[in-house]
């Protein structure tokens, strides 16, 4: 692909470098310190070339001699605070109000040798934060106008296979092609990935995992890693998926539901409306955003499914209880990946609840109240909850009998969730557990407890709607007892 927006020549790069108050501010502070010099590279430089603005930037600083001793001193300088992001590399993060900057020593003599030792020659380049000096020897520039990630040497990947999830994240985020070179190095190295292999620790695949999934290409992303055969090392058991037949109600394979169920969520959380904007950008925590989270639940909504395929006598595919072992999976599947609690329970949630919806969308006689209670069982996960449905039946196949019902109980559930949140914690339940024992006769024991879900249920399916309705419900489910 090409690059299709205008990039800063090398000149206008090096002339931002000089001018930007904040990088002057921090060259400064490192050249005080006694630095004899330093320079502004990888992404920084790329971003700048790609004319990129943040309000609170990151920059990347390569120099000889690092420390976390010159790190603090730098913080202390600028009102900042200064710590240790990996001694081995001799990494240290720089924090201030006004920006971040990772300092980093040299992976070689000089920095032409530490720009060759890098992952991409797009992010290869540097200006020098003494003369302002633009330096780039793998003509990285180019690659970056044509869109191409190419390893910056033949090793890249195996130094560090991380460097292929990267490139994936790259894509994702930057819509960055894969280069037939890096797609060689992909194929020799990926298997790195592996749970098994040991090579590269779980946080640092959760972290760029969850950019790639936060990213506005993360659909296109997914096809890649699939296509590379990348999705299969990082998660062994998809191949079980490729070829599983789902029965007549599905046109595709369960791999390919599920990319396809992925694809559905990066669109649908594209297009939504701006309150779920605002929803989906929440940070569950550092680097895990709702919506990053929700196109990683809609690619394993079915998780749960080959432990529970089963095929019935004339020949129907059923997954029965798919959906709450998918969740136990899911929330397993996170840990694996060290995601936090939260994250988890949120995605368990998720899961487990996504064939609600249909049981909602076939009341015979819906009310508010089932939907009520919808929200109040997923609370603020309901949104990813009713959505994921419809991403989910989507992408059955080009018929998709039940979407349009499906999306218009989705359209209440989130108009319900957006306006009467508060509500919903104050509904009343149609029976309590005194009014069974009291009306019905019932002992006091684990039988109340299950006669009221029983209740719940038949709310939820619109069999019952009030209390008289209700009673009467439990009354001949008591006879049948």
């Amino acid at each position: 692909m090409t690059y299709l927006g205008e990039l800063a020549t090398p000149g206008e790069i090096s002339a931002r470098v000089k001018s930007d108050a904040r990088i002057k501010a921090l060259s400064k502070a490192l050249f005080d310190g006694g630095v004899e010099d330093a320079y502004l590279v990888g992404g920084s430089v790329r971003d700048m070339a790609m004319k990129v603005e943040r309000s609170l930037p990151d920059f990347d600083v390569a120099l000889k001699n690092s420390s976390l001793e010159l790190a603090e001193a730098v913080a202390k300088t600028l009102g900042g605070s200064g710590f240790t992001l990996d001694e081995g590399e001799k990494a240290y993060r720089v924090v201030t109000d006004a920006f971040e900057a990772d300092l980093v020593g040299f992976r070689a003599d000089d920095i032409e040798g530490d720009l060759e030792g890098r992952d991409f020659t797009l992010n290869a380049m540097a200006v020098s934060l003494n003369s302002g000096e633009f330096t780039d020897p793998l003509d990285g520039y180019s690659a970056l106008s044509e869109g191409t990630l190419i390893p910056c040497s033949g090793e890249a990947m195996e130094a560090d296979p991380l460097r292929i999830l990267r490139a994936f994240r790259l894509l994702s985020t930057r819509g960055f092609s894969i280069s037939p070179a890096l797609q060689a190095q992909m194929t020799m190295t990926k298997g790195e990935l592996a749970p098994d292999a040991g090579r590269i620790s779980p946080e640092r695949i959760r972290d760029e995992l969850f950019k790639l999934m936060g990213g506005a290409r993360a659909g296109e992303a997914l096809r890649e890693l699939k296509r590379t055969g990348v999705l299969f090392a990082l998660f062994p058991f998809v191949n079980e998926w490729e070829g599983m037949d789902q029965g007549d109600y599905h046109s595709f394979d369960l791999l390919e539901h599920a990319i396809r169920t992925a694809e559905g969520a990066v669109k649908i959380t594209a297009e939504c409306e701006e309150w779920l904007f605002g929803h989906f950008a929440e940070e569950l925590e550092q680097n895990v955003t709702r919506r990053a989270l929700f196109i990683f639940t809609a690619l394993f909504h079915d998780i749960g499914k080959p432990a529970t395929r089963r095929v019935e006598p004339g020949g129907r595919v059923r997954f029965i209880t798919h959906d709450t072992l998918g969740g136990k999976m899911i929330s397993k599947l996170l840990e694996s990946l060290r995601v936090g609690k939260r994250a988890r329970y949120a995605a368990k949630r998720v899961v487990a609840g996504h064939m609600r919806l249909y049981g909602l969308a076939n009341q015979e006689r819906p009310t508010e109240r089932s939907r009520l209670r919808f929200i109040r069982d997923l609370g603020d996960e309901s949104p990813e909850t009713a959505l994921l449905a419809l991403c989910d039946e989507r992408a059955t196949g080009p018929k998709a009998p039940a979407f349009e019902t499906l999306e218009t109980t989705a359209g209440e559930i989130l108009t319900l969730y957006r306006e009467s949140l508060l509500d919903v914690e104050r509904t009343e339940p149609l029976l309590r557990g005194r009014e069974v024992v009291d009306i019905l006769g019932v002992d006091e024991g684990v039988l109340v407890g299950e006669l009221l879900a029983a209740v719940a249920d038949a709310e939820e399916r619109g069999e019952v709607s009030n209390k008289e309705e209700a009673l009467s419900f439990l009354r001949e489910r008591l006879r049948s007892l």
